[in-house]
Parts: structure tokens; C-alpha cells; sequence
């Protein structure tokens, strides 16, 4: 004997539309967040041959710009927590990548060097990043990217202001 399905039993009622319309996929934030993964699985796999983690390369790139700043400002700057910045730095300092100074000024202020070994990895691991950025980009046109940038500032803005 056939089974029924539950749109075809008896009585059962047909699947009710969502009244917003908005599809799943092709919601924002979700072709947001799938760009976003592809992108850090990329660069992970990259810097996963240089035995470096995707969590520690956030922290790396702040510091090459701006090495020695306190621990507040970089965690700020990565946009984490206080305490996946712990975390994280713990990781690099056991690495031997990063030095952490408490403040001479105010003790409960610490400041992150980087080591010579720290500095060394930009060279290493800045163009597997431009790679990266390649490959996203590839086949796009200039003007669509710039188009692209704009649009995420104001979509950026649009929500600082909502």
C-alpha cells in the first residue's frame, strides 16, 4: 500500500508561506556569513602550512600595524572578547610570537609586542591573505569591487544607525 504524504493525508493543511518573504538564502546575513567561511577556510588552509591558526592571524595583523598596543585595544580592534584575546595571546606567546608588558603608568594596563619571530611572519603570511583576496576576487571587475565595498559601508551604517 502507498503511503501518504502529510501534504496528501486527510485533512492535513498545505505548508503556510512565511509572510516576510524572505528566503533563507538570500538573506543578507546569511550570503554574509557563507562568504565569510569560505573566505576564513581559505586562509586557514593556507596558514595551516605555516603551522598558524586562523585566531592567531587576526591578532598578528593588528600588531604588525600597530605593535605594542594594550591588550584592551587590540581585543577591540579584533572585535573579541577579553577573553578569546586571553586566549589567543597565551597561544602566540607560547609560540614565542608576542611579549606581554604591564604598563610602567598603570598596572593593570598590558601591552603586546611582538618578538623578531612575531615580525618575521608578516613577510610569510601577508601574501597568503593577498592570495586569498585573489581568489575571492577573481574575474570581477575593479568597478564591481568598489561598488561592492561601498555597498557593505552602507549596509554597515545603515545598521550603526538603526
Amino acid at each position: 500500500m502507498a503511503r501518504r504524504s502529510k501534504a496528501g493525508a486527510a485533512g492535513a493543511k498545505p505548508a503556510r508561506r512565511r509572510r516576510s518573504g524572505l528566503v533563507h538564502e538570500e538573506a543578507l546575513g546569511f550570503q554574509l556569513r557563507v562568504t565569510w567561511e569560505a573566505m576564513r577556510a581559505a586562509l586557514q588552509q593556507r596558514l595551516a602550512t605555516h603551522g598558524m591558526r586562523f585566531q592567531h592571524w587576526s591578532y598578528l595583523r593588528v600588531l604588525w600595524a600597530a605593535d605594542g598596543i594594550s591588550q584592551n585595544d587590540l581585543s577591540e580592534r579584533v572585535r573579541r572578547v577579553g577573553a578569546n584575546t586571553v586566549s589567543a595571546l597565551n597561544g602566540l606567546q607560547r609560540a614565542g610570537l608576542v611579549k606581554r608588558v604591564r604598563s610602567r603608568v598603570d598596572r593593570r594596563t598590558v601591552h603586546v609586542h611582538l618578538t623578531p619571530a612575531g615580525r618575521a611572519l608578516e613577510s610569510i603570511l601577508v601574501p597568503l591573505a593577498e592570495d586569498v583576496q585573489r581568489a575571492a576576487a577573481k574575474g570581477i571587475p575593479a568597478r564591481d569591487l568598489a561598488s561592492f565595498r561601498r555597498v557593505l559601508a552602507a549596509i554597515q551604517g545603515n545598521l550603526r544607525a538603526s
